[in-house]
C-alpha cells in the first residue's frame, strides 16, 4: 500500500500543470502574496519586529509586503522572460510548479533578510540567513503545496468533465461545413500548397516554416511551407479550420475526441496518435465549435 501511494504521488508530480502567462494573473498573485506576508508579519511579528516602535513596525510590515510583491513580479515577468525556453507550458508539470514556488519563497526570504539588515533588525550572517529561510519555508511550504495540488485537482476534474460531455454529444459534421479546396501561398509569393480541405488534420509551426499534416490516399503525409501560422491563418476562410494554440491550426472537421487535463484540452484524430493542444486563449471558441459541428 505504501509503495502504491508513493508511486501515485510521484506520478502526480509528473502530471501537466498550467503555466500562468497572463500579466494580469501574475500581478494579482503578487499582490495577494504581498498582502498575506504583510498580514502574517503584522499578526505574529517574527524577525524581532516587536522591538520596533509602532510607526517603524508598520513601515517595516508594508515594506516586507512590497518587497514580496515586486520580488514575485521580477521572477514571474523578468526571470521567465530571460529564460523563456525553460518555461514552456507543454513541458510544465506539478513538480516544476512546486519547485518554482519554493524558489520564489527562498528568493523572497533573501530579499527580506537584506532589508532587515538594512534597517538594523538583524546582522547579516549565516545564522540569520538560516533563520530567515527556516521561518519562511516553514510558513510557505504547506500553503504552496496545498494550493498547487488543490488547483491541479480542480482543473483536472473540470476539464475532463467538459471534454467528456463533448465526446458524448458530437453531431455529425457534413462536407458542406468545409470548403472544397484550400490554396496556401508561401512567404515568397510563389510556392503554393493546394489540397482538399477535408484532407487537412492540422498545421503546426516549425520556426519560420509551417508543417501541414495531410491525408493523401489514406496515408498521413507532411508538407512544409515557408510562412508563419498567422500568415496561413489569414489565407484560410472556413468555420471549422481554426487557430487553437499559438503553435497549431486545426481542422475541427477531423477531430474525433476531446480529452482534458489540468492544462486544458487535447484534440484527438482517428488517423494519428498525435494530440493537438488547445490553449486557454482559444478554448471557449474551439469547444463551442466542436459542440455545434
Amino acid at each position: 500500500m505504501a509503495r502504491k501511494g508513493i508511486n501515485r504521488f510521484l506520478n502526480l508530480l509528473c502530471q501537466p500543470y498550467p503555466l500562468s502567462t497572463e500579466t494580469s494573473e501574475k500581478i494579482t498573485l503578487a499582490l495577494v502574496c504581498g498582502f498575506f506576508v504583510a498580514l502574517f508579519l503584522l499578526v505574529f511579528q517574527p524577525f524581532q519586529l516587536n522591538q520596533l516602535t509602532v510607526a517603524k513596525r508598520v513601515f517595516a510590515v508594508i515594506a516586507y509586503g512590497l518587497i514580496t510583491t515586486f520580488g514575485m513580479l521580477f521572477n514571474d515577468i523578468g526571470i521567465k522572460k530571460m529564460f523563456s525556453s525553460a518555461f514552456s507550458e507543454e513541458k510544465w508539470t506539478v513538480k516544476k510548479q512546486l519547485a518554482w514556488f519554493i524558489y520564489q519563497i527562498i528568493f523572497i526570504s533573501i530579499t527580506n533578510l537584506l532589508f532587515s539588515t538594512l534597517i538594523g533588525l538583524v546582522n547579516l550572517s549565516i545564522g540569520s540567513f538560516l533563520f530567515f529561510q527556516s521561518i519562511t519555508l516553514a510558513v510557505g511550504i504547506f500553503p504552496v503545496f496545498i494550493i498547487t495540488i488543490t488547483n491541479y485537482v480542480r482543473l483536472l476534474k473540470r476539464n475532463t468533465q467538459v471534454a467528456a460531455a463533448i465526446a458524448l454529444d458530437q453531431p455529425e459534421a457534413t462536407a458542406a461545413d468545409v470548403p472544397e479546396i484550400i490554396d496556401l501561398t508561401a512567404d515568397n509569393g510563389k510556392d503554393k500548397i493546394i489540397f482538399p480541405a477535408n484532407a487537412l488534420l492540422f498545421i503546426t509551426s516549425s520556426d519560420n516554416y509551417s508543417t501541414l499534416f495531410l491525408m493523401k490516399a489514406d496515408n498521413l503525409q507532411k508538407e512544409l511551407i515557408r510562412g508563419s501560422l498567422t500568415r496561413l491563418e489569414q489565407q484560410i476562410n472556413t468555420k471549422l479550420i481554426r487557430r487553437c494554440h499559438r503553435s497549431y491550426i486545426v481542422n475541427l472537421f477531423q477531430v474525433t475526441r476531446v480529452s482534458g487535463n489540468a492544462q486544458g484540452y487535447n484534440l484527438h484524430f482517428a488517423q494519428t496518435e498525435t494530440l493537438v493542444p488547445v490553449s486557454r486563449k482559444y478554448s471557449a471558441e474551439i469547444l463551442q465549435l466542436l459542440k455545434d459541428k
